[in-house]
């Protein structure tokens, strides 16, 4: 549960005695009240790193000149550098610090393409580069900045970019997955200019047809003619599956028709190369080509003839789905083939091999255990980088190379050797880790729970505490294994953490996904809840009598019936007597978000429409013994394509904020935040305008009041009342943007979802989630902002013969309201000095900045 902290004193502009007297008077009563403005920035000193090494996928191998390689996947991290996406090192493995690309994108680099001028172009699928929106395409600046002339448009629902080719006029061309470029049809080829229009002379017709379909690879041939493999089995109206060839206007060249079929169902091209005899080098899923047997290798005559003088016998084969992702013809004409495989022509070779000209492997080429994952099975390689002494670099989704640990990088010899003067052991490839939960400890620091398994660099699998300076605690040794996540966290006595999530064990020890540990981390063997609940645990909540609240996605809690919500005392044990029903749909619903009141009711949030079989839209009040309470919310209705009640914050004057996904309550409109009365009727004065929007489903996860005066609201979405806020935004008391115009830290964002929030004692606020950034600052998953610089607003009341008149200094918005139980509002065309209206015979003023 967060704390509010204590409101702050307001500035109360005074007046004379006899000033007083003539108020009274003339029965005006003004009262000023200026509010601090309070911009928050993230706090540059404050960036652990919070990471995982799932999802990692490092895709792309881009040699430049002196040596120096492209990088280039699915990744947020190298060796503690933030570096999203992309990132270039030198001939030893070392990272160029010279290259500055952040903050890169969140999406995956699946292709890159070195232009004659040392500019590169990237494609993948993402929606943004560099803060700013580039779809599936982008072009860098030698040095790696955003190169702002190049900007084409990409679409289609999932596009992405493969493959990139330049041509020898500078025109690129581009495969992968898309249906049209800037609006014009082009099904999953087209060609562009060298500033990155749609080049019409290129016109491919209805491209790939399938609704599956995606381009893998592009070869040009002489003349100008282009080799297309990929996925499909129809392209501009003619059956073709795998591979087709195109002039270069980009009609079908029907003198191009070789046959490629796999038996059990869909053939498919992965990857093509161009000999120096203009032959045509093919990878891919397949068993036979033009009716001879050929398992995932073959090689074409110019004109699409099956060369009967290359020949893998067996081809490629291994556990899974064996294929060769990579084909690259050497100086001398010799063959590298690289993917995913255990054994190419009957010949061990994990993922890598070289092969003759006639398709025989070569056996001075020997990688010996080869490229290989975690458990020594074949990893996979997805791009190779050839240098100018003839050693290439490999890149892919690996952990080993000859039984030496490396982070999906190696650069290997002539011979097939790792190469001694290149070390990747700093190399290390991570994406941001997702911090659920944080929880203030008594000793002042804070503990952040997640899904995570470095902070730093150090093993903390889900659970990281964190001392009073923001330094992680050497002390404090998660005992939890990995893969295991931590969503809620509960501060006890002496230290002690009670703790929910999704994980089976604790130091080897089951526990099922509820359990206690010591103030070093170790577990508590005293906490014991069996088999406890069969869900993830989202949210816990203290009892004043002792024991606590589960609350989450679970149907049962060991041998009871608890939908969404249970009582344990502190051994563990289910109180069997706290038994409320919270359903959905007649099956179990779930439980986010709960608070415990001081007489002992207990608020709860979560996924249902019932409570003891009495309906209740994701919100409910229960009795202490878990009976309902049918005095709360009985005129309540909250409404929206899916109500998910995710935040529940009990103000000091007893109203109750809510955040979650919802559209309205009431009839009234209340995107995502919302507040009611104590009693759980709506509270028409928070004015939220049209509250949070944004995504597929708009959502506030946490909420944080701020000295009284101020909301901060965070969740995933990417605007508030229609001003642009991603993700965190901060708002007045009474839900109003606090200063729309502020271009502040927090105004600026994050680029990920914000999960928590939690205030310090020093006024700064800790922030919880998956993103990489807020603005252009790099945090990962965790982040402090510091209230910046300001200064009050100055206010004065003056008596005229007219009437009162208000004065002040600095660019402020002047409010007013006839009571302090209505709501603020804008005085139109305010400016300083403003006369108080005639007639009043009081009135509430205040200024916002």
């Amino acid at each position: 549960m967060q704390r509010a902290l204590a409101a702050p004193p307001r500035l109360c502009v005074g007046v004379s005695r006899a000033l007083a007297a003539v108020f009274i008077a003339l029965l005006v009563w003004v009262q000023a009240i200026a509010q601090e403005r309070v911009v928050f920035e993230p706090d540059a000193s404050f960036h652990p790193l919070m990471a995982t090494p799932e999802g990692v996928r490092v895709q792309v191998a881009l040699p430049q000149p002196s040596g120096r390689i492209l990088i280039g996947g699915s990744f947020n991290s190298v060796g503690n550098v933030p570096a999203n996406g992309i990132i270039r090192i030198d001939s030893q493995g070392n990272i160029d610090g010279t290259f500055k690309c952040w903050p890169g994108t969140r999406g995956a680099i699946l292709a890159a393409a070195l232009l004659s001028d040392g500019r590169i172009v990237l494609g993948g699928q993402f929606a943004e580069f560099g803060g700013e929106p580039r779809t599936s395409l982008v072009r860098l600046k030698p040095d790696g900045s955003l190169d702002p002339g190049f900007s084409p448009s990409i679409d289609g629902d999932g596009s992405e970019v493969r493959v990139i080719r330049v041509q020898a006029d500078g025109r690129l061309l581009i495969g992968g997955r898309f249906k049209s470029i800037s609006g014009v049809p082009r099904s999953c080829i087209a060609r562009l200019t060298a500033e990155g229009q749609l080049d019409d002379t290129f016109d491919p017709g209805e491209g790939a047809e399938d609704s599956f379909a995606v381009v893998y690879d592009l070869a040009i041939q002489e003349g100008g003619r282009i080799v297309v493999a990929g996925a499909f089995t129809k392209f501009a109206g003619e059956s073709r599956e795998g591979i087709v060839r195109l002039l270069p206007d980009g009609t079908i060249d029907g003198a191009f028709q070789p046959e490629v079929k796999w038996s059990p169902g869909l053939a498919y091209v992965r990857a093509i190369e161009i000999d120096r005899h203009g032959r045509v080098l093919l990878s891919g899923r397949f068993d036979s080509v033009n009716g001879q047997v050929r398992r995932g290798l073959a090689r074409l005559l110019p004109e699409g003839e099956l060369d009967l003088d290359f020949d893998v016998s067996e081809g490629v084969n291994g556990p899974g789905e064996p294929v060769a992702t990579i084909l690259r013809v050497t100086a001398n004409g010799q063959i590298i083939v690289a993917g995913h495989f255990s054994t190419v022509g009957k010949v061990p070779r994990f993922s890598i091999a070289r092969l003759s000209d006639d398709g025989l492997v070569d056996e001075k080429f020997d990688p010996g255990s080869g490229f290989t994952d975690d458990a020594g099975m074949p990893g996979v390689i997805n791009d190779l980088a050839f240098l100018e002494d003839g050693s290439f670099v490999a890149a892919g989704d690996f952990s080993c190379f000859q039984g030496e640990h490396c982070s999906c990088i190696a650069q290997i010899t002539q011979d097939g050797l790792p190469n001694p003067k290149f070390s990747a052991t700093a190399l290390r490839f991570l994406k941001v880790g997702c911090v659920n939960s944080l929880a203030r400890s008594q000793d002042g620091g804070f503990v952040a729970g997640g899904n995570f398994e470095l902070v730093d660099g150090v093993e903390r699998h889900a659970l990281a505490r964190f001392t009073d300076s923001g330094k992680l605690d050497p002390e404090f040794i998660s005992a939890f294994a990995p893969h295991s996540v931590v969503n809620a966290i509960l501060c006890l006595e002496k230290g002690q953490l009670l703790v929910g999530g999704e994980f089976d064990a604790v130091a080897g020890v089951p526990r099922i996904n509820i359990a206690r540990l010591d103030a070093d981390g170790t577990l508590d063997t005293e906490f014991n809840a069996g088999s406890g609940p069969n869900g993830p645990v989202y949210a816990l909540a203290r009892q004043p009598a002792g024991g606590a609240l589960v609350g989450g996605a679970f149907t049962s809690f060991g041998s009871y019936m608890r939908p969404g919500i249970a009582r344990v005392d502190w051994s563990g044990a289910i109180d069997a007597f706290f038994d409320p029903v919270i359903t959905y749909r007649g099956g179990a619903g779930e439980v986010y978000a709960m608070l415990v009141q001081s007489d002992g009711r207990i608020l709860i949030g979560g996924f249902f429409d019932a409570v003891n079989g009495s309906p209740c839209n994701s919100l409910a009040r229960l009795l202490p013994n878990g009976d309902l309470d049918p005095g709360f919310g009985s005129d309540l209705h909250i409404t929206g394509r899916t109500v998910q009640i995710l935040a529940i914050v009990q103000q000091e004057d007893g109203r109750i904020l809510i955040g979650g996904a919802f559209e309205n309550i009431n009839g009234h409109p209340r995107s995502g935040i919302a507040r009611l009365e104590k009693n759980g009727s709506f509270d028409a004065q928070f004015v939220p305008g049209l509250g949070v929007d944004g995504g597929d489903l708009p959502i506030v996860y946490s909420v944080q009041p701020y000295t009284g005066a101020w909301l901060l609201l965070a969740g995933e979405f990417s605007s508030y009342d229609s001003v642009p806020y991603n993700n965190i935004v901060q708002t007045g008391a009474d839900g109003n943007l606090a200063d729309p115009s502020a271009a502040s830290g927090i105004k600026a964002g994050t680029d990920a979802v914000v999960n928590a929030l939690l205030a310090e004692k020093d006024g700064g606020v800790l922030v919880g989630g998956a993103f990489t950034r807020i603005g252009f600052q790099p945090v990962h998953g965790l982040a402090r902002l510091k209230p910046g610089s300001s200064s009050p607003a100055s206010l004065r009341i003056e008596l005229e013969p007219g009437g009162p008149v208000l004065r002040w200094n600095g660019d402020a918005r002047l409010q007013m309201c006839r009571s302090l139980t209505e709501s603020w509002e804008e005085v139109p065309n305010s400016a300083s000095p403003y006369r108080a209206p005639a007639g009043y015979s009081h009135a509430f003023f205040r200024l916002v900045r």
